[in-house]
Order: structure tokens, then sequence, then C-alpha cells
């Protein structure tokens, strides 16, 4: 049987398990939608420093964190798109915001669906709204 199960811990965390197998994995959309503890058979699959990920100030370590719109870096954390600089820190923004649950599904598997819309903050550094067929749109 499939669970999707809110708990309050320091972040509100989403515990997706299948109890038959037992396996789950806990999803943290506060903290860029990251993949914290992960168990298959109970077994521990992944790592995770909780010191860092429990200061928000902190980049978490380990786990499997959502790199959004860049993995790596570029050179200088600079690129420029038609004519202007911007400033891209290495990974990326996502993994730094919160991002909000929009859909929740436990039929066949368990899964959910995070959403991290385009604001103010995202544009500063990375100028479009939404993805089309997998290439960015500018804003209108």
């Amino acid at each position: 049987m499939f669970t999707i199960t809110p708990s309050q811990q320091q972040y509100l965390t989403y515990i997706l398990a299948d109890t038959d197998t037992p396996s789950r994995l806990e999803v943290v959309p506060e903290r860029g939608g990251i993949i914290t503890p992960w168990q298959l058979d109970s077994l521990d699959i992944l790592y995770l420093d909780r010191s860092r990920f429990a200061n928000p100030q902190m980049s978490v370590r380990r786990g499997i964190p959502i790199l959004f719109p860049i993995c790596g870096n570029l050179p200088n954390n600079r690129y420029t798109y038609q004519g202007q600089e911007y400033t891209l820190k290495q990974h990326g923004f996502a993994r730094d915001l919160p991002w909000e649950l929009s859909q929740q599904f436990t039929e066949t598997c368990a899964s959910i669906t995070l959403v991290l819309n385009s604001n103010d903050q995202t544009r500063a550094v990375y100028p479009f709204d939404e993805m089309i067929y997998g290439q960015p749109q500018a804003p209108a």
C-alpha cells in the first residue's frame, strides 16, 4: 500500500511510503524540494548532513537536491542574455527556495508534484517564467 503522510518536523515534510516493502523517502518542499532520507527495504540509501539541513542559511549537503537552472557553475558565476548580464550562483537557485505541493497520488505509487513559480527574485538571476518543451521562455 502506498501512502503520503505530512509530518511537521523542523520543516513540513512529506513521507512517501510503500508499506509492503517497507520503503520510504522524505521530501521537504520548504528546503528547495530536497529528498532527505531514502530507505529501500528498511536500508538507508542516502546520507544527509543534518546540522547543515537544520540551518536555513547553509546549503544542504547530500540528499537529492533540485539543481535548477544549472548543475555546476558558470565562469565567474555570470552569463549574458539579450545583452544583459546576470549572476547565477553554483547549482542555481531552486534548491534555496520554498516549493509548493500541487498534487499527490497514491493509487499505483506514492507521488507528489512540487511547483516553484517564477517571481521577482528568480527573474533577477534567470529572466524566464516557464519551460515549454524544455526551452525557457522569456517573460512577455
